[in-house]
């Protein structure tokens, strides 16, 4: 009975990730899997010369049914062939036995697997009311010329095609997977303003503006920063307070992007207000049912919206947002802190495990395998270190009318740009305090601001290609030493990062260009949609070399001739017995050192960014505490 595959695709939830699928598997030929290697060896054995120098029969050289030996002693013969005779006489591939795939599906795949879900990925969609009107606009402008039209028309075609995976989960989780240094490094940028506006928590203030808006930036950071709906919503409330001066407020030009400087002004206005009473201030107490928690953390604001009357001041309501937040936190201990202690236990079996069976070419390259993936720890703890880990519904719904916050949460590779343009915001802020806290001087996205972009991608990189480096020497080293086909997955993951992560500063600095010019900016618009659609391409072919290495590993595609030797002459020489001297020696030299080596520095980090955690933790406690004191 023959099964219509588009017509299953079509009654799946994810149909054209299924189709897509389909249409990739159709590029993959048809592979012999009647490679053996034991009986290869046994061939290979039979040449005279081989059993004239060992006198012993084939067989017995290969260890044929014969398991060989956990032991440390234990050493068989090596025996090697070239490339030419494999190809003749060992066709195809091998598949795995059963040991061979779950056992390190088991201890690897599927415990990272549980790190990538709890990396923090960008969620929710922007508003289309201001895009659309947008798109009409540079419809109407490109009618007025026909080069601009087909520019427009083309323009808003790669957009379509852009959009069609934003805001997608599938999208976000191999937007981690093929651009891990960019999400490694917005993690670190993140924890570091978080830090630093954990310290500002203690510095005096006379406006209670001020204060909030250092609460605001920390909290709501990992949301898209829209300075329309901002202004808009810290206008509205305000209105509610005094009617008269917010409409002059309103009065104002609009912040964009470009020149927030209104912030400054309404500032200033906001702190001659009187300040409101203390006795009204927001208290627990008295609204046990505010935060519905669970021992993962808050799992539903329906009841966490502050109150709508007039009567309720907007600092009141901040903070009743705010409290809100920072209780909503998840358990770090039980949701994060738990499973990489568990990580550790199993890595250190595996090491325990590796050391007794040494010059086992299976668990070399399970344990190059688990190396390459050690970077996915470092995001995950990295990624639940910030200030706060709620979501942007619980935001939104915590603050009410207070604050009309953006819908989206951003993807770590966006946190960067997104950081700034909350501190640009709060420095706007800062700066028209009466008391002229230290805000510093004004950011700006200058050279500087670009440099470090790109030397913190570069940090990011490190981290990604250092696991792939450790990878790349164990299955280098495992005999055949040499260029395979697992080392060169490794490698080729790394450079393709490194292409990926340089791109993307490219690709943010020309929309923040093209947004930034007024008129003649067409060819600059379209030439940075052609960016965009190329990063996306790469950020999709990387995550392909992760996911299919992974799979071509534990099917067996990777045991074969071709893959044992990649780019040598049919000259050079394989090796086709297990647990011979080289492999024994290459053990002791370098898989056991290479992989204590690259998961202690993946721990040193992972402790950094726990530091920095316990840090903010104390400020936010110390300053709840001293806001508690104060009553407000």
């Amino acid at each position: 009975m023959t099964i219509n595959l588009l017509a299953l695709a079509a009654l799946l939830p994810y149909k054209r990730l299924f189709i897509i699928a389909l249409f990739l598997v159709g590029f993959f030929g048809p592979v012999q899997g009647r490679f053996d290697l034991v009986r290869c060896c046994i061939k290979a054995a039979r040449d005279r010369q081989i059993m004239d120098d060992l006198q012993q029969n084939p067989w017995d050289i290969c260890k044929y049914n014969q398991p060989t030996s956990n032991e440390l002693e234990e050493q068989l013969e090596s025996i090697k062939k070239s490339r030419a005779w494999c190809k003749t006489e060992c066709i195809g591939y091998q598949r795995s036995a059963t040991n061979q795939w779950l056992q390190p599906l088991a201890t690897w795949i599927i415990p990272y697997v549980s790190f990538l879900l709890l990396c923090p990925i960008g969620e929710g969609e922007e508003d289309r009311e201001k895009k659309r009107s947008k798109e009409d606009g540079t419809k109407d402008d490109g009618t007025k010329d026909k080069g601009a039209s087909i520019l427009v028309l083309t323009r808003l075609k790669i957009d379509r095609l852009l959009k069609l995976g934003k805001g997608s989960r599938t999208f976000e989780y191999v937007l981690l997977l093929g651009d891990p240094a960019s999400a490694l490094w917005g993690a670190f940028a993140e924890i570091q303003s978080d830090c630093k506006l954990a310290r500002k928590l203690s510095t005096p203030t006379s406006s209670w503006l001020t204060k909030k808006a250092i609460w605001i930036a920390m909290l709501t950071g990992d949301t898209k920063f829209r300075y329309d709906r901002l202004w808009e919503g810290f206008i509205d409330s305000l209105a509610l307070e005094n009617y008269a001066r917010a409409e002059k407020l309103r009065a104002l030009q609009e912040p964009l992007s470009s020149d927030p400087s209104p912030w400054k002004a309404l500032a200033e206005e906001v702190a001659a207000w009187p300040v409101g009473n203390e006795n009204e201030s927001f208290d627990e107490k008295q609204d046990p049912d505010a935060i519905q928690k669970s021992k993962y953390g808050v799992t539903s604001a329906a009841q966490v919206t502050p109150g709508r009357t007039s009567q309720v001041s907007m600092e009141r309501g901040l903070s009743h947002a705010i409290h809100v937040l920072v209780q909503a936190r998840i358990d770090f201990l039980k949701g994060i802190f738990i499973p990489v202690v568990l990580m550790l236990m199993v890595t250190a079996s595996v090491f325990f495990d590796g050391y007794h069976k040494l010059g086992d070419k299976d668990t070399a390259h399970a344990l190059a395998y688990g190396i390459w993936y050690s970077w996915l720890i470092t995001l995950s703890v990295a990624g639940n270190c910030f200030a706060t880990s709620g979501n942007v519904e619980l935001a939104q719904k915590s603050f009410g009318h207070y604050l009309k916050l953006s819908k989206r949460r951003v993807s770590p590779s966006e946190r960067y740009l997104n950081t700034f343009d909350w501190n640009l915001w709060l420095w706007y802020i800062m700066s028209a305090d009466p008391r002229k806290p230290q805000s510093g001087p004004i950011p700006t996205r200058g050279a500087w601001f670009w440099a470090k972009f790109l030397l913190g991608q570069t940090v990011g990189w490190i981290c990604v290609a250092f696991a792939c480096g450790c990878a790349a020497i164990i299955s280098w080293t495992t005999p055949t030493a040499g260029l395979g086909c697992r080392s060169f997955t490794f490698l080729l993951y790394a450079i393709v990062a490194f292409i990926v992560a340089i791109i993307n500063v490219v690709r943010q600095w020309l929309e923040k260009k093209s947004t930034s010019r007024r008129g003649g900016q067409q060819f600059l618009v379209l030439f940075t949609n052609v960016v965009k659609v190329s990063y996306g391409i790469l950020v999709i072919f990387n995550a392909l070399i992760m996911i299919l290495g992974t799979i071509f590993h534990l099917s067996g595609v990777y045991r074969s001739c071709w893959c044992s030797r990649l780019f040598a002459s049919d000259e050079t020489l394989l090796e086709f017995n297990r647990k011979t001297e080289e492999s024994i020696n290459n053990a002791k030299r370098y898989w056991l050192v290479t992989g204590y080596i690259a998961f202690s520095g993946v721990w040193i980090i992972c402790g950094l960014t726990v530091a920095a955690r316990k840090y903010m933790v104390w400020k936010i406690e110390l300053a709840l505490l001293k806001s508690a004191k104060n009553g407000r």
